[in-house]
């Protein structure tokens, strides 16, 4: 639980520090390719500066000896006033010793010239999340930055311009793969909007990213955007020392948006540099608010939750009160939950490793009993290696799947202590294939049950698999990313039983478009290939099968060597004609829709035109 509060946090930090509200790539929209300028002196120098960026990022670039600077390092503890405000250096307020960090979310701040190099954000166990890398010209200017995940994986990159009082943002999710819209960033005394600006031109294309000298009146003909999420702005508000105290999401006409967790606004107050009121809202009511009261070390030692006119409240989980108790370290050790009855409902009982990592996790019942316990395993360098789920005390070794699904799950290193897999498994036990005992693989929420990486002999990313499997912990599906994080291929299996019977495999091209399909017998043997053709939207047009040579023309197993798809101008399929090597008609399939959109039914035509009907079952 801890480690899933410090990754949020540096969720909320990566967003606002790099000018990114908002995810550019997620399930049902694709980016698109950066629109190529004119070749004016202005654009070379653009495209210019972007392969700049793209070598730096890369860590190819060579920078020239100068005199310049030293690199300073300092530590800053991860506090609600810097997520909210990563880029502002003032923010960073609580700064720590290297000997304070154990046991704290916090910031690792590399400065070059005074400016921010490198930012690297631990969590309280000493795990490293996240890593947001700047970039320079020859002049010491920041005019960009990327985002890392932990183990040097490039996720997308930022470049912006900064004005007397604001600041706009252009995000790449890939390099030369931007976002639709770019970042307003406006910064008042007390107060940070965020607003979403066009970033399409007349034409309705994505422009190239201007000159900064250029880039305000861009944008401000450009006008606002809504994002596919409905969110069009995200205001800040500060106290006078700098702390978060409302965060909120609008859309184009000013109304709330909800989050994912149906939050759309939050308000926190201070006292004494200390949290001691927290409310969550939706779009329309008051959904949580906490009161929190400290220690003299400014621990949280109870957490009330409260109605709007201060009566005591039961929040989304029935619980009304929280109550902390602490080692002398600050840990908390336990934490007993209370209806509002003042009945215990639940317990948290916590255990700690060497470097303050939670070694065991129990959870009981209002009685005493042992429900779940959690139990963490490390290795020398303090990096988790499994985390076991047990049904009661872990004594007894009955293994239980968590809310995500996973009873295990395990992690493996490099020498270098860089992760090399993430497996989750169930509670059903197999033989390995080594004749060992182990349990089996299963997918967890996210719909994967295997994650690796590989890295060359210099430590560098080079790739991640992503692996599915079925019921019989057979794995059946599998993404491979390259270096950047662009999906270059996946490949779906099929098994009888056990046994492997084919595979097909889809290669992509760097926009995400599929491009050859190849049938592979169970030895991976490639026994034809389809070719295919999209439209700009993405939609297949046709597929084409060959032997291994590409040139050969090869009948599908469905009796075919083409397939011709037709659409409507709302995207919908019209049509699929089916031709054989020859490039003769074979057969054609009519789509038929009702008024409302829905689909209505088929009819399908052989070469003479004359329905295909299909025998009763």
């Amino acid at each position: 639980m801890v480690q899933r509060l410090g990754i949020g946090f540096a969720l909320v930090l990566m967003l606002v520090a790099c000018g990114k509200g908002e995810q550019v790539t997620r399930e049902g929209y694709k980016a698109t390719a950066a629109a190529k300028g004119e070749a004016t002196e202005d654009g070379q120098k653009i495209r210019a500066k972007l392969d700049e960026a793209a070598k730096t990022a890369q860590g190819s670039l060579v920078k020239e000896e100068v005199a310049k600077p030293p690199l300073v390092t300092e530590y800053y503890l991860l506090t609600e006033a810097y997520s909210a405000t990563g880029f502002r250096p003032e923010a960073l307020k609580k700064k720590l010793t290297e000997d304070q960090i154990k046991g704290k979310e916090y910031v690792k701040l590399v400065k070059y010239n005074d400016m921010p190099e490198n930012a690297d954000i631990y969590d309280d166990m000493g795990n490293h999340l996240y890593i947001i890398s700047y970039l320079w010209d020859s002049d010491f200017n920041v005019y960009g930055c990327v985002e890392k995940s932990s183990n040097d994986r490039m996720l997308a990159m930022h470049l912006f311009c900064k004005g007397e009082s604001d600041m706009y943002v252009h995000d790449l999710s890939t390099f030369r793969v931007h976002a639709p819209f770019v970042r307003k960033i406006i910064t008042l005394e007390n107060s940070l909007t965020v607003e979403l600006r066009d970033g399409h031109n007349a034409k309705g294309e994505l422009d190239a990213w201007p000159e900064c000298k250029d880039v305000t009146e861009w944008q401000e003909k450009a006008g606002t955007y809504q994002s596919p999420f409905g969110v069009s702005k995200e205001v800040y508000n500060f106290d006078a020392d700098g702390n978060l105290v409302m965060s909120a999401r609008y859309d184009l006409k000013g109304a709330l948006v909800e989050d994912i967790n149906g939050v759309a606004k939050r308000e926190v107050a201070w006292e004494n540099g200390l949290i001691t009121q927290e409310s969550f809202y939706s779009a329309d009511e008051l959904l949580a608010r906490y009161v929190m009261e400290h220690d003299d070390k400014g621990n949280v030692t109870r957490k009330s939750a409260q109605t709007q006119d201060g009566q005591k409240a039961a929040d989304y989980f029935g619980i009304s009160v929280y109550e902390y108790e602490r080692d002398k370290r600050g840990r908390t050790t336990r934490e007993v939950r209370k209806d509002v009855a003042d009945r215990i409902v639940e317990v948290h009982e916590y255990t700690y490793a060497k470097y303050n990592q939670v070694e065991t996790h129990k959870v009981l019942d209002g009685q005493g009993t042992v429900l779940t316990s959690f139990v963490s395993g490390y290795n020398k360098k303090g990096a988790r290696t499994d985390l076991s789920v047990y049904e009661g005390e872990a004594k007894d070794g009955k293994l239980k799947a968590d809310f995500n699904g996973v009873a295990l799950y395990r992690f493996d290193y490099t020498d270098k202590g860089k992760l090399l897999q993430e497996s989750r498994h169930g509670t059903t036990q197999v033989v390995d294939k080594d004749g060992k005992q182990d349990y089996q693989l299963v997918n967890a929420l996210d719909g994967w049950a295997l994650l690796a990486n590989a890295y060359d002999k210099d430590g560098k990313h080079e790739s991640s698999t992503a692996v599915k499997v079925d019921g019989l912990g057979n794995r059946v599906f599998e993404e491979f990313s390259d270096m950047d994080g662009v999906l270059v291929h996946r490949i779906e299996r099929k098994f009888d039983g056990p046994t492997l019977t084919g595979s097909v495999k889809t290669t992509l091209t760097r926009e995400g478009v599929p491009e050859k399909r190849f049938l592979l017998d169970p030895q991976d043997k490639v026994l034809m290939v389809g070719v295919m053709q999209h439209n700009s939207d993405g939609l297949l047009l046709e597929i084409a099968f060959y032997l291994e040579d590409g040139t050969t023309p090869q009948l599908s197993p469905d009796g075919f060597h083409k397939l011709v798809k037709a659409y409507d101008e709302d995207g919908k399929i019209k049509s699929e004609t089916c031709f054989d090597v020859t490039g003769l008609k074979l057969k054609t399939t009519m789509y038929e829709y009702a008024e409302d959109g829905t689909l209505k039914g088929t009819k399908t035509y052989d070469a003479e035109g004359k329905e295909i009907t299909v025998p009763a079952a």
